[in-house]
């Protein structure tokens, strides 16, 4: 596989989680207890500051929902998309390029056994894509 180039980054690089919802037409909006369905989408922006990447994670989850037609869920209710906000806004550090390390999650604390069932095999991520 040939390799990509490297983008060099200048500070100007942010991860951002957009949150969208499917909201049912046979739902009442206004109970926020209810059940519902919600994808995180992770997007890589590139701003000059946070302040810059924020807004465009707005404009980007926005028109993402406005983009897609009402449509059903896996249950057959009908809905639309709905854009929730941005869930994570993590500047990156390294250039970009194949295998750059992008994010981190730090655990403290935790039992060697949990750490070890955070772990998934080939086999087990290879049947959580089907």
């Amino acid at each position: 596989m040939k390799r990509n180039k490297i983008i060099k980054n200048t500070g100007t690089w942010f991860l951002a989680g957009l949150l969208e919802r499917f909201q049912r037409d046979d739902e009442k909006a206004q109970n926020v207890n209810r059940r519902c369905f919600v994808w995180e989408n992770l997007y890589l922006i590139e701003a000059e500051d946070m302040s810059a990447a924020y807004d465009k994670a707005i404009r980007l989850g926005r028109n993402e929902c406005r983009n897609i037609s009402p449509s059903k869920d896996n249950a057959g209710h009908k809905g639309r998309w709905v854009f929730d906000g941005i869930s994570e806004l993590i500047p990156i550090y390294e250039d970009i390029q194949d295998e750059a390390e992008l994010l981190w999650t730090e655990f403290m604390n935790i039992s060697v056994k949990r750490a070890k069932r955070m772990a998934r095999t080939k086999k087990e991520w290879l049947r959580l894509r089907k």
